[in-house]
């Protein structure tokens, strides 16, 4: 996760609609958790929605010497202080709630009994909000670094909005596993160097020559890196007879030569992230 988004490492294509399996999921996860293992000494943190809510996977990956914090369905079924099962949309739960169950004894028929429960359900603010709550099970011991945790999985939505209607219409291809695996794969090299020079403009501090600055609510909303990125290659190849019609405009309005000039600068800076 860099600057709030997720880049690609690795994905799986799978031939079959509906949800993955156990056997797909370890697939997926295994080369990633063999390459960080390698390159990093930090405890790694495995993030996952509702699509990876088994609590086989929690015990593969508590095996795997790795944290998890996966968000779970409300058919979970959770054993209560009384010994008696029942399943988390039997839990009165509301808008506010943050409630730690540690540790928690799920799924009555598979004996899984090594995890802690996070509850959470934000309030809603200007009307906006949560529309059901959060049910994380997670091996880490604090109710803040689980939630917080699995906020930041939010990272990976915004990079699947910048693969789809946000950037490059990923999900309008109707390109066969071969095709749509290399489509793939051009779009995660393209988007991580998107990012990248966007990041780089931001640092030369040229971001507000080709993105979005807009005061909301005592904030300046700005574009992505991502998008900065895209914006920044735009900005340097316009084509050669639009510069010259520039010129002209400018020989035109001498008085506004210096936010020509200005322009001209921020040209050299953005190419400079290139």
């Amino acid at each position: 996760m860099v600057d709030g988004r997720a880049y690609p490492l690795h994905w799986l294509i799978l031939t079959k609609a509906g949800a993955s399996n156990l056997d797909e999921q370890q697939a997926l996860i295994m080369p990633v958790l063999a390459w960080f293992h390698r390159q990093m000494t930090n405890p790694i943190v495995v993030l996952g929605d509702r699509e990876f809510h088994s609590v086989q996977l929690a015990q593969w990956l508590s095996e795997q010497g790795v944290y998890y914090v996966l968000r779970e369905k409300k058919d979970l079924q959770v054993k209560g202080q009384n010994g008696q099962y029942a399943s988390l949309e039997s839990r009165n739960i509301y808008p506010g709630i943050k409630q730690l169950i540690a540790p928690v004894v799920v799924v009555k028929s598979k004996g899984f009994g090594a995890g802690n429960l996070a509850i959470r359900w934000k309030r809603k603010y200007r009307g906006k909000g949560e529309r059901e709550g959060w049910y994380l099970l997670s091996n880490l011991d604090e109710v803040d670094e689980i939630i917080d945790g699995y906020g930041k999985r939010m990272g990976i939505e915004e990079m699947f909005r910048d693969a789809k209607k946000g950037g490059y219409n990923l999900e309008e291809c109707q390109a066969k596993p071969v095709r749509l695996n290399a489509l793939i794969l051009v779009i995660s090299i393209a988007y991580t160097v998107s990012s990248l020079k966007g990041k780089a403009i931001k640092r030369l501090r040229q971001d507000k020559y080709v993105g979005r600055q807009r005061s909301f609510k005592k904030n300046v909303t700005k574009n992505s890196n991502f998008k900065l990125g895209l914006y920044g290659q735009l900005f340097c190849d316009l084509p050669q007879r639009l510069m010259m019609l520039g010129h002209k405009l400018m020989e035109l309005t001498p008085g506004k030569r210096l936010f020509y000039w200005r322009g001209e600068r921020a040209k050299r800076k953005i190419q400079e992230a290139f």
